[in-house]
């Protein structure tokens, strides 16, 4: 599903870079800590089942992901060799903010007028432009390479029960994963317009496939993770760190 798409990414992203620099050699062992939730809780629900089907849920909430101005995420992802990663993502339509850490490591990336800038990992500690060849992924973390990925990269999606989520009326959106690049999830969105993610758990490794320029890349795939969403349509801006260093001077994508 697209929705968790963007998320996999960025541990994907963060995964590959903060052990870059840990080192290579065997995969550590997996860190799970607690994972970041604006205090919400889950809590059955009598309430009847929403009115519209899963597909109409679906829809409704790639139309508010198109018009949104912003989206706020944060949790714990982890991977098929044994590792972890804790995120952090602030995004926009065209630029997004990822904070990430795991065994004590941190990584900072940008996306903005069409660069990719990143700090920490394998890169060290001061700012630098990504090459093409590395930064080519990157854009899937914006809200507008996300809706553009989202008809393609999901499973067959069927509609649980309503619950509530931090307080929240919401409806359950289940992913059976059956389709490249998806993942077995469940995914909880308001029930009320504009349709926006409250929380996903994923609960199964990604299957194989996704294009590219919707961030799949080779490596460890996500197999489950919690992420929690707040401040939706905020108003943020996101812009390029000062003085990096362009690692892709004199490249091309």
């Amino acid at each position: 599903m697209v929705m968790r798409r963007r998320w996999a990414r960025a541990g994907l992203t963060a995964l590959a870079g903060l052990l870059a620099l840990a080192g290579c050699g065997s995969a550590p062992a997996s860190r799970t800590g607690p994972t970041t939730s604006p205090g919400a809780t889950l809590a059955p629900s009598s309430a009847p089942a929403s009115t519209g089907s899963a597909d109409e849920l679906y829809a409704g909430y790639l139309a508010a992901l198109r018009s949104a101005r912003s989206e706020h995420y944060a949790g714990t992802v982890a991977f098929s060799d044994g590792t972890s990663v804790t995120i952090d993502v602030t995004a926009t339509q065209t630029t997004a903010h990822l904070i990430a850490h795991t065994q004590g490591i941190a990584l900072e990336e940008i996306v903005a007028g069409d660069r990719v800038y990143q700090r920490g990992g394998a890169h060290g500690p001061d700012w630098v432009v990504l090459p093409p060849a590395e930064a080519v992924t990157a854009t899937a973390l914006t809200m507008k390479r996300e809706a553009d990925c989202a008809s393609r990269e999901h499973g067959h999606l069927t509609l649980g029960p309503r619950t509530r989520v931090g307080g929240l009326l919401v409806a359950t959106l289940i992913d059976d994963g059956r389709a490249a690049g998806a993942a077995p999830q469940k995914a909880y969105v308001t029930v009320d317009p504009p349709v926006r993610l409250v929380r996903v758990m994923q609960t199964g490794p990604q299957t194989a496939g996704g294009g590219t320029d919707c961030g799949h890349e080779a490596g460890p795939v996500a197999v489950s993770a919690q992420v929690e969403y707040d401040r939706f349509d905020s108003a943020v801006q996101i812009t390029p760190p000062p003085h990096p260093t362009d690692l892709g001077a004199g490249q091309t994508a």
